[in-house]
């Protein structure tokens, strides 16, 4: 099965700052990639920057396609407003404040998000069922993009893939 979708301006912004978080959990979801993420520790921000998976050939793989994951800074901070608004020190103090992790499981990445969100019971009941709607309306776009990037991707059923790459 084929999905075709284009991938408009407003989507790829909608599931590059925002909900980068479903995406990620949706490629993982379908590929079984580990989900990477860039998080920040620093007094101007303090959170998940952004999410991504990794592919079998060590590509960083989001809605943008592949790119190597130390690239990934560079390619987000022009679409963050923090560091776009910001000036020269503050963008030096996010960069050092950055910490790369990977998990192999969606409730490691979970539990990743909780730590950053500050009350784990308002997580569970506010953000967490608005999450889960947003990974199951990102499972198309993530298999459209997968497809665009992996023309000779084979679908054994409509929710598990099979890659040759």
């Amino acid at each position: 099965m084929r999905v075709e979708m284009e991938i408009t301006k407003e989507l790829f912004e909608k599931h590059t700052v925002g909900l980068c978080y479903p995406m990620a959990i949706a490629l993982h979801t379908i590929t079984g990639w580990p989900i990477q993420a860039i998080s920040v520790r620093c007094r101007s921000r303090s959170g998940v920057a952004h999410s991504w998976v990794q592919s079998p050939d060590g590509m960083a793989f989001d809605i943008s396609g592949a790119f190597v994951q130390g690239t990934m800074v560079d390619r987000y901070a022009p679409l963050n407003p923090q560091l776009c608004e910001g000036d020269l020190k503050r963008y030096k103090e996010y960069r050092s404040g950055m910490r790369f992790s990977t998990h192999n499981s969606t409730s490691e990445f979970i539990d990743e998000l909780k730590d950053f969100y500050g009350d784990p019971g308002r997580f569970t009941t506010d953000y967490l069922p608005f999450m889960w709607e947003q990974v199951e309306d990102a499972k198309e776009i993530a298999l459209a993009v997968l497809q665009k990037h992996f023309p000779d991707i084979q679908l054994e059923t409509e929710t598990s893939l099979v890659l040759s790459l």
